[in-house]
């Protein structure tokens, strides 16, 4: 079975509020479960760990989160 995103627009319209909340969330669990999305999640768990080991061996110094923001907030303006 093919639909168009126009077709399952309009169906999906006609389903009950509870029916299109349940519809909802499956496609966000299937969202979530993208090889994508996981493979950015290892990418950014394996940065953590290398910048935490970095900080064990006082190879760079921890900075108090007022303070990275106001960087930040520096950095765009």
């Amino acid at each position: 079975m093919s639909f168009n995103l126009e077709t399952l627009k309009t169906e999906t319209s006609q389903l009950s509020r509870a029916e299109r909340a349940i519809l909802a969330k499956h496609i966000i669990e299937t969202l979530e479960h993208d090889d994508e999305e996981k493979t950015l999640e290892e990418l950014w768990l394996q940065e953590a760990k290398k910048r935490y080991q970095l900080y064990l061996d006082g190879k760079i110094q921890s900075k108090s989160a007022s303070i990275v923001f106001q960087e930040a907030f520096a950095s765009i303006k």
